[in-house]
């Protein structure tokens, strides 16, 4: 699954690493979802130690809020995940194209420009 978004991860092991390094600066709270669905909300659980599979984008927005207006900087500088209340958001079906293409993007980048941008849905 890695090698599907290698190019994802790594600016975004970059970015954290970055934040990381300049936490005096600007406070960051780093939100890290399994997966992400578009689907209702069903609502959400903010843990520290358990991951879902897939939460919807609304629930993944719900739980910012939440973790952004938590008082005194309670999730400051810690990983956190989201985690479905209301039972599971749906494995989005466009999911296997995604990962297709971008694995063929990782092994073979020169396919680029030729290969489809599919979504999720």
């Amino acid at each position: 699954m890695l090698p599907a978004a290698s190019h994802v991860y790594e600016d975004l092991r970059q970015t954290e690493s970055f934040l990381r390094q300049h936490g005096d600066l600007a406070t960051t709270i780093f939100i890290k979802p399994s997966g992400l669905s578009i689907d209702k909300q069903r609502g959400h659980r903010i843990s520290l130690d358990d991951q879902q599979a897939f939460v919807s984008y609304l629930d993944l927005a719900a739980a910012m809020i939440e973790a952004a207006n938590s008082p005194d900087g309670l999730y400051d500088m810690k990983n956190l995940s989201v985690i479905n209340t209301g039972g599971s958001a749906r494995f989005p079906p466009g999911t296997p194209w995604c990962i297709f293409f971008g694995l063929m993007r990782h092994f073979f980048p020169f396919l680029h420009p030729y290969l489809p941008t599919p979504g999720p849905e």
